[in-house]
């Protein structure tokens, strides 16, 4: 029986965007992690706490307009 000395390896290559106006990663990297950010749960729940706030000010708001 013959054994390979060198076994067969997987290539990966990476793979960049390619633009028409030539390579630009930079921006992909700050989307990227700007929407790391926007979507992070602590951001998220203080907007929800924040309209929440909002909604109860409105809604305490108008109720107070309708009784007078």
């Amino acid at each position: 029986m013959i054994k390979n000395p060198r076994p067969a390896r997987a290539h990966f290559r990476s793979r960049k965007l390619k633009w028409k106006d030539g390579d630009k990663t930079e921006e992909t990297i700050d989307e990227s992690l700007c929407s790391k950010i926007l979507y992070s749960p602590m951001v998220v729940i203080s907007l929800f706490v924040l309209a929440l706030f909002i909604l109860y000010y409105l809604y305490r708001k108008l109720l107070y307009r309708t009784k007078a």
